[in-house]
This record gives structure tokens, sequence and C-alpha cells, in this order.
């Protein structure tokens, strides 16, 4: 088996890249559900993961922006759920 070292920007490329497609599995199943739930637990997982291993090496912005790809958009209908 070869050995890989991962550089900083392929670690973040990555996590970019899971963060985006767990978002947008998320989104397709309608945020708000239980498995679009799941979806952005995986997202955050990612980036969690992603900041743990880069403590230390992390480039301005860069958390921020990951941070932000993991936004939920707010429910429109959400004050039919909660009535007072």
């Amino acid at each position: 088996m070869t050995e890989h070292t991962w550089t900083y920007a392929e670690l973040t490329r990555a996590a970019e890249q899971k963060i985006t497609l767990w978002m947008k599995r998320s989104a397709e199943m309608g945020h708000h559900s239980y498995p679009a739930k799941i979806c952005r637990d995986f997202a955050w997982g990612a980036h969690s993961l992603w900041f743990e291993l880069t403590a230390g090496y992390q480039q301005p912005g860069d958390d921020e922006r990951l941070s932000a790809l993991q936004a939920v958009p707010q429910q429109d209908d959400q004050q039919d759920d909660h009535p007072e």
C-alpha cells in the first residue's frame, strides 16, 4: 500500500467537497426532515474533522467559509409549526 501525506490544501478541498455533498443531499430531502438532519450531521462531522486535523495550520477565512457552506435556510412556515 502506498502512503500519502495530505497537504493542508488537499484536506481543505476534501472537507469542502464532503460538506457540499451532504448539504446538497440535505436540501434534496427538504432541509427540515429527519433524514436531512442526518445529512447535515455528516456535513458537520466533515467540518469538525477538518478543524481538528488542521488546528494550528488553518488559513484565515477557511473555517468561516466551511461553516457558511452548512447554512440552512429558515423555514417559511415556521410560525405555523409553533402556534402561540
